[in-house]
């Protein structure tokens, strides 16, 4: 028997013994570095098969999605969950937390925003949209961002979203329209102007 089983028989010991406490851990603690532009308002289950209530981006509510830890991630300290939402189109990602601060990356999906403030309900659609927060500020955005303004007859306004100073800030514009969405990490407003221009005024979402 060659000397190399004992430690290899020792790392499989190991990770087992990683998985099978890291099902009895709450998600709440996997979670426990949501703060700033990334926040939730609580965690339920394990990190295994847990949910974070009413995850938000810089002031965008994206809902409770379903979050499950990958494995790989959890010996450095700094989970990555897998988040997947509920229903036809909904959004898929991950979401990674550290001491330094929070991201997603990879969304992918609609996102409805009832209509509130300014704005009729709009179905933001995101394509491998990504953000990071450090110290609660806009770090890093990029992806594509489309939107679908119901009861207003306008055509899908669509831009890449990008940091402005501290702030995230999606910049939609189609047919000479343009829709400033700015989030802030507490704070989301929406402004809406034409070529006559303002259509909608800045005011919070």
């Amino acid at each position: 028997m060659s000397a190399g089983f004992p430690v290899k028989q020792a790392a499989w010991f190991g990770l087992a013994l990683l998985l099978s406490l890291g099902a009895t851990v709450p998600m709440k603690v996997a979670a426990s570095h949501v703060a700033g532009a990334v926040t939730a308002r609580g965690a339920e289950g394990s990190i295994w098969r847990g949910r974070l209530v009413d995850l938000g981006i810089g002031g965008l509510r994206l809902g409770s999605p379903d979050a499950v830890a990958l494995p790989v991630s959890l010996p450095g300290g700094e989970p990555i969950l897998s988040l997947k939402w509920s229903g036809a189109g909904s959004l898929r990602g991950r979401a990674a937390f550290s001491t330094r601060g929070a991201s997603v990356r990879g969304l992918t999906g609609t996102v409805d925003l009832v209509g509130s403030g300014p704005l009729p309900r709009t179905a933001l659609a995101l394509h491998d949209f990504s953000f990071a927060a450090r110290d609660g500020r806009c770090a890093m955005a990029r992806g594509r961002v489309k939107a679908a303004l119901s009861d207003l007859p306008l055509p899908v306004l669509e831009g890449t979203p990008r940091c402005v100073g501290d702030r995230l800030l999606l910049p939609l514009t189609g047919d000479g329209r343009t829709l400033t969405l700015r989030f802030d990490g507490v704070r989301a407003t929406a402004e809406l102007r034409g070529p006559g221009g303002v259509i909608l005024p800045e005011r919070g979402l």
